[in-house]
């Protein structure tokens, strides 16, 4: 990896009212290096510090490497730039996967002890990667308080974007209970429904809290995932999910704070095979679409250097099999069908894809009718208040 010297001067600093306002990105890092050194390539220099946290066990606490840590050496040309927080462990065997996931999100401080009130803080992860142009408006001062990041949403493929987030479907939404196998997308046209918004920008103040203004402290894990009352920026970057080699979803699901997740049933790999391959989310929520149109710029930057890493937009298989794929992946989730069963058609679903037909077109409309009519208020604020869409 290969940074100019450019990148050091300056950094996102900017001089205003006799103060230095600097830019902190910080994100959480599993071992995901081909976005890392995008986001390097994309934004080092507009940011004064990169604060990279990653911890020696997964959220699930499966132990593994300090991978960034063994690879600092490759960044010597910006090691100033980079802060490193290695975690050597995330709690006691009891502590569960979601205070796992608030430990290392909440380490981040640990960067950002030079911090001044008024500097900036992204708190995102590391597929999340701030554009250009939203960093020129951080520089210019614009950041006044928490403020949500909207960014296109990509699954699987850097070329490929699904609807909204990618954490939990709501009835609230049309997308996790649409009939509709594609929605027409053309790139730099893209209608709101194309955009989440987990990450998060904030002054520093936010964090530490100011007594003399009254301003509470709050921490970057709260201010993440519940700041109802944020400023909303638009088309301010990407989220790459389950894009990066490492971050694929048959690795993924065994290492995210969702454990539910994690099943042998919701992890086969002919399953998740076959769900990629149509376009589909792993458990049936909704479809990726590839938009018509250039690839924009960063995009094309990204999938040029990773072929592997985009997909050819005549692959898609036709609309009628990637209903039925989105079907059964919604179906197999139910508790009452036995493991050996949903193994047995996974295995066999090209064979069976006709028979069941009827069957997966029924499931569909009696989820959507549960989705419509049987899901309480309560759960629909607590799934939109996780989701961020």
């Amino acid at each position: 990896m290969r940074i100019g010297a450019a990148s050091l001067c300056n950094g996102g600093t900017i001089e205003g009212k006799g103060r230095r306002v600097r830019i902190y990105d910080t994100i959480l890092f599993d071992q995901e290096f081909e976005l890392f050194e995008h986001r390097l390539e994309q934004t080092i220099d507009l940011v004064d510090y990169v604060v990279v946290v990653e911890a020696g066990h997964t959220f699930q606490g499966a132990p593994k490497p300090l991978h960034f840590k063994e690879a600092l050496p490759q960044y010597e040309s910006i090691r100033a730039k980079i802060r490193h927080i290695g975690l050597s462990s995330l709690g006691p065997p009891e502590t569960s996967s979601w205070q796992r996931q608030v430990l290392q999100r909440n380490s981040i401080v640990l960067g950002l002890q030079d911090a001044s009130p008024d500097d900036a803080v992204l708190v995102l992860d590391v597929d999340e990667i701030i554009n250009r142009e939203t960093l020129e408006r951080i520089r210019a001062g614009e950041l006044k308080g928490p403020t949500r990041l909207r960014m296109t949403r990509h699954y699987e493929f850097v070329n490929a974007i699904a609807p909204r987030s990618t954490c939990c479907p709501s009835s609230a939404d049309p997308c996790p209970a649409d009939e509709k196998v594609t929605r027409s997308a053309r790139w730099g046209e893209l209608e709101p429904n194309w955009f989440g918004a987990s990450g998060i920008a904030m002054p520093y103040r936010f964090l530490t809290g100011d007594e003399a203004s009254g301003l509470p402290g709050q921490s970057a894990y709260e201010f993440r995932r519940a700041s109802p009352r944020a400023e909303r920026w638009d088309d301010t970057g990407r989220h790459f999910t389950s894009v990066a080699s490492e971050a694929k979803l048959a690795a993924k699901l065994k290492r995210v704070a969702h454990t539910e997740y994690s099943s042998d049933r919701s992890t086969y790999p002919p399953h998740l095979d076959r769900t990629r391959r149509h376009g589909v989310h792993h458990r049936g929520w909704w479809y990726s679409t590839i938009p018509e149109g250039d690839l924009p710029e960063d995009i094309q930057a990204l999938a040029d250097k990773h072929p592997k890493l985009s997909r050819d937009r005549c692959s898609m298989p036709s609309n009628w099999r990637r209903r039925m794929v989105r079907n059964w992946a919604w179906l197999r989730m139910s508790e009452w069908l036995p493991d050996r069963l949903v193994q047995a058609v996974d295995d066999h679903f090209d064979g069976l894809i006709y028979p069941l037909a009827p069957i997966l077109a029924l499931s569909f409309w009696i989820n959507q009718i549960k989705f419509r009519f049987f899901v309480s208020d309560k759960t629909h604020k607590n799934v939109r208040a996780h989701a961020h869409d």
